[in-house]
């Protein structure tokens, strides 16, 4: 047998081993899902019920920024609205960025960086608002690790 064969023969032997012990790892887990389906169940039921929750939290929390403009209506809750500056009509915003000498070609992600930061809103850009809620890791509690 030469010395290539024998490499070749411990490496079959190797991965045999490693399929083996995978196996072995498929049927414990297997074993485990089965003696612990009722924990399992439990805890996917629990997590529908924290999802459905937090989208119930979320819509109330939206609607009370929406009623009272109130970033913080709920201890642990927050509002964050974040501002995206979109161009509407590029060759108006070409001629102002030629016109205040910020560039002869149009780099649109710049640009609205620039008008932002200048805190300024030409007619040529429309500003688009998403509001997000946000839930304190307190007010979450600690996550139960997902035992799949």
């Amino acid at each position: 047998m030469t010395s290539i064969e024998m490499i070749a023969g411990t490496y079959r032997q190797a991965q045999r081993e490693l399929a083996a012990l995978q196996e072995e790892w498929r049927q414990r887990q297997v074993a485990m899902r089965a003696e612990n389906a009722d924990l399992l169940s439990a805890i996917d039921a629990a997590r529908v019920d924290v999802s459905l929750r937090e989208a119930s939290l979320t819509s109330a929390a939206l609607a009370i920024y929406n009623i009272t403009g109130s970033k913080q209506p709920s201890e642990g809750v927050g509002i964050r609205v974040h501002r995206t500056p979109i161009i509407t009509n590029v060759d108006d915003a070409l001629a102002w960025a030629i016109e205040h000498r910020i560039g002869l070609t149009i780099d649109t992600r710049r640009l609205t960086g620039a008008v932002a930061a200048l805190g300024l809103t030409p007619d040529w850009l429309e500003v688009i608002e998403e509001t997000q809620v946000t839930i304190s890791a307190e007010l979450r509690g600690k996550a139960v690790p997902d035992a799949r």
